[in-house]
């Protein structure tokens, strides 16, 4: 199944897939429930190509969770036309400074979508493309706003602009 929202959880796509290469899927339908019996009547991804594109592309800034993940399947597909510049891994920003448990090198492990949505007060059935959807949506707020990730990610950008030579003269200013 794939969805997509926008940034204010407006639901732009949310459907089943019928596979193309696959008849079966053991271990994908223990986790997520989907069966061969459900998508027989599903659009398949070519079909579904057109619509995704016209989310997908543009000035947009894709946010996931395990976004490489996503980004390798649509790209094999023709949905991407490569690796987006502009995209949001909220799984290994969320590892950064929060993950489950310590590695030994320094950051953490990346963490389930479930352990990053239960840290940040967000419940909801995983396992459903909406409902990881929508609360991948919510883990982006609320890293975006933990002090932890902001001190994190901003001393090094305060750092690193306190670095460059910078002035501002009549031309620059002129309106």
């Amino acid at each position: 199944s794939i969805a997509a929202c926008d940034g204010y959880g407006n639901r732009l796509i949310n459907t089943k897939v019928r596979p193309v290469r696959h008849g079966s899927w053991p271990e994908a339908q223990r986790v997520n429930g989907i069966s061969p019996y459900m998508v027989r009547d599903a659009p398949t991804i070519g079909e579904l190509r057109p619509r995704l594109r016209s989310i997908l592309l543009g000035d947009v800034l894709l946010v996931g969770y395990n976004t490489q993940f996503d980004i390798n399947i649509l790209w094999s597909n023709g949905i991407l036309d490569g690796f987006p510049h502009d995209y949001f891994d909220v799984m290994r920003q969320y590892a950064a400074v929060r993950g489950t448990g310590k590695k030994t090198y320094g950051g953490y492990r990346y963490s389930k979508l479930a352990v990053c949505a239960e840290h940040y007060g967000y419940t909801f059935s995983a396992h459903d493309s909406m409902e990881d959807t929508l609360a991948t949506l919510w883990c982006f707020r609320a890293l975006i706003c933990d002090e932890k990730w902001l001190h994190a990610t901003m001393d090094g950008k305060a750092r690193q602009m306190r670095t460059l030579a910078a002035s501002q003269t009549k031309a620059t200013t002129a309106t």
